[in-house]
């Protein structure tokens, strides 16, 4: 009825928040039981697992955010919040010269931000698993905002650009 997977995605990327949204629009639910749990049978490395949060979900679904102009529910406010965080930490103390106080209270609200997940960890895995998955979170959430970034410059340019045909030549 709402035509499954857009096909203009050639890998797998952005394509199920696409059709959500689309469902959504047309007065449709998208659920998630949690009961239904599956493995994905990948080998990451850290290099793919930036290539792919990167290339293969920040920066198409930030095109698709912009191009539809909506935030999808999905994605949360708090990882919002966590990728704008991160990434102000890397720009702030260089802008202010408070390296110290600006780190310190900048990783303090990240920390906080992100307890509940890194709690999960440690309880599961022990506290050297949730030292290595605040790091690898902590890719994750700049790889987004960086991402997201290049998605919204990639979508402005295309909207911006100027053929011979829109000039009338």
């Amino acid at each position: 009825e709402s035509g499954g997977f857009d096909r203009r995605y050639a890998m797998s990327s952005a394509e199920d928040v696409e059709l959500g949204m689309r469902l959504a629009r047309r007065g449709r639910r998208v659920e998630i039981d949690p009961a239904i749990q599956v493995r994905h049978l990948k080998r990451w490395t850290l290099g793919s697992m930036i290539r792919t949060d990167l290339f293969r979900r920040a920066v198409p679904l930030a095109e698709l955010m912009a191009r539809e102009k909506s935030y999808p529910k999905v994605l949360g406010g708090k990882q919002l919040v966590s990728a704008l965080l991160l990434l102000s930490l890397l720009l702030l103390p260089w802008l202010t010269g408070w390296f110290s106080v600006t780190l310190a209270l900048g990783l303090v609200l990240y920390l906080v931000l992100n307890l509940g997940f890194l709690r999960f960890l440690a309880d599961r895995d022990g506290v050297g698993a949730a030292a290595a998955g605040l790091g690898l979170l902590g890719v994750h959430h700049l790889c987004g905002a960086v991402g997201v970034t290049i998605g919204a410059l990639r979508y402005a340019s295309r909207r911006l650009a100027v053929t011979p045909a829109a000039i009338g030549a």
